[in-house]
């Protein structure tokens, strides 16, 4: 997924027993300016340092059994926490605050070229560590920007939550393996062609002054009988395409507008200012 344009840019079906890492595209000779979030599936410090010798950027969640020696340690607040240093991270854990983050730079044996910063915070709720790896300087980002920034790879989950409740996955009735393969893709299909519609009808808002957003979970949800027409439309030649797609994007326009954007501004993806522009 990319996060610039908010849409699906690969869909890859493998079985379950199939590891995350196994299907990661090849990178690219260069990765200026280009910042990857990783769950924790991805955890390969291979490819950090892949990562890194390309002039990229990523933030990826690390797993509860990662152990690497901590080179510095600061708290929240700014204090440092020298005992730290020298320790590894299990042998010193239980006497991290869990009222504040810390951020820390570690090293793996056989890694002691790249240095990685590493995140701590405690989740209340869940009563764990989490622990977030990246490359980005501290200089130009803050803990808590790390930690917001993180929090964006949420939208690869919303994709699947609008797939899995809206495309008709409760609907499979078949045995056919074949089939079942077909209608998955066709879902994937629905949702990114809809997502770039959606996209549409926000560059219409913005061209027309609206500084208004419009939600993909609404119209993921919305339109299905206009939508429906776009599909028809293409299978008939393209006959009133035109028309027919003007006619969702206006329907979207009216009734797909995110509904609380006050309140995305303080916990959702516009909190670190980012914005919706039309990139269809």
């Amino acid at each position: 997924m990319d996060l610039l344009t908010n849409n699906l840019v690969r869909v890859q079906l493998t079985e379950d027993t199939r590891s995350e890492r196994d299907c990661l595209p090849s990178l690219p000779t260069s990765m200026a300016y280009i910042l990857m979030l990783m769950g924790a599936g991805y955890f390969e410090l291979e490819l950090f340092a892949a990562i890194d010798d390309r002039e990229g950027s990523f933030i990826c969640k690390a797993p509860q059994s990662i152990n690497p020696t901590i080179l510095s340690a600061v708290r929240e607040d700014g204090k440092n926490l020298n005992r730290y240093k020298g320790q590894k991270l299990k042998d010193v854990l239980s006497g991290f605050p869990k009222d504040q983050c810390l951020d820390l730079d570690v090293e793996w044996p056989g890694f002691r070229a790249w240095p990685f910063r590493l995140v701590v915070r405690w989740n209340d709720k869940k009563q764990k560590w989490v622990f977030i790896v990246t490359n980005l300087n501290r200089v130009e980002f803050t803990l808590s920007e790390v930690v917001q920034a993180y929090r964006l790879r949420w939208q690869i989950e919303l994709i699947f939550k609008e797939i899995k409740s809206y495309s008709g996955w409760h609907r499979f009735n078949t045995k056919s393996a074949t089939l079942v393969f077909s209608l998955i893709l066709r879902s994937f299909v629905v949702v990114t062609l809809k997502r770039y519609l959606a996209h549409a009808a926000q560059a219409n808002l913005c061209k027309s002054g609206s500084i208004e957003e419009i939600s993909t979970h609404k119209a993921m949800k919305s339109g299905t009988h206009l939508f429906g027409n776009v599909i028809s439309s293409l299978m008939n030649a393209g006959k009133s395409l035109v028309s027919c797609i003007k006619k969702l994007l206006d329907f979207w326009g009216d009734n797909a507008k995110r509904e609380h954007p006050a309140r995305d501004g303080c916990s959702g993806r516009t909190r670190l200012g980012l914005c919706a522009v039309g990139g269809a």
